[in-house]
């Protein structure tokens, strides 16, 4: 799966210098968003506690574990436009979240541990409409996600890789070069994302 996306990957930074390549409508789009509850395969939080011992437990009960924290996705885009209907992209995103250990005697933060989530998916889209100030379309991609977890106060580091994958049922774009768009849709961009981005 990992060669058929870097293949993917490296078939669309071919296209913008392909032979047909033509100027009668722009090809190319890039793009920042933000989306919203992106999902990932999230792994289970640490297991903070001491060894289990009689001086671990005691040490453990010194402390709880606040609510999970969860970051918005951070993706940039690009897309070259094969046809006014039909477009290839690539996305690179960020993804994370974190909880918080207190203290029981005060409430106070003593540490906190992340999960960080890179993702690097392709994607296809279909435009349903494409007129110069409007598109409306639908999209999917797949593509590997890398997690990274830091627990702060042993210093414990794992990574782990998996698929990822975005569908997106319906996208609106409004604007000629310069542009706005939001979408709706599921994955690991998010279910609803929202950004700028330039034609050219």
């Amino acid at each position: 799966i990992k060669k058929i996306v870097l293949l993917l990957l490296g078939g669309l930074l071919y296209l913008p210098f392909s032979a047909f390549a033509q100027n009668d409508f722009p090809r190319h789009e890039v793009a920042v968003s933000l989306g919203y509850i992106p999902l990932y395969g999230m792994e289970e939080n640490p297991d903070w506690t001491y060894v289990d011992t009689p001086l671990g437990l005691y040490e453990s009960n010194k402390y709880y574990e606040g609510p999970d924290h969860y970051l918005p996705s951070i993706s940039l885009s690009y897309h070259y436009n094969l046809k006014k209907w039909l477009s290839l992209g690539a996305y690179l995103s960020y993804s994370g979240s974190y909880a918080n250990l207190n203290r029981c005697v005060d409430d106070r933060k003593e540490t906190s541990y992340w999960n960080n989530y890179f993702a690097v998916m392709t994607s296809v889209r279909f435009n349903f409409l494409s007129k110069p100030m409007v598109r409306l379309y639908g999209e999917c991609g797949i593509g590997i996600y890398y997690s990274h977890h830091k627990d702060s106060w042993w210093s414990k580091y794992s990574t782990d890789s998996s698929l990822c994958g975005q569908l997106t049922f319906f996208g609106v774009s409004v604007g000629k070069k310069l542009f706005g768009f939001s979408e709706v849709g599921i994955g690991c961009l998010g279910l609803i994302r929202g950004g700028i981005g330039y034609r050219f």
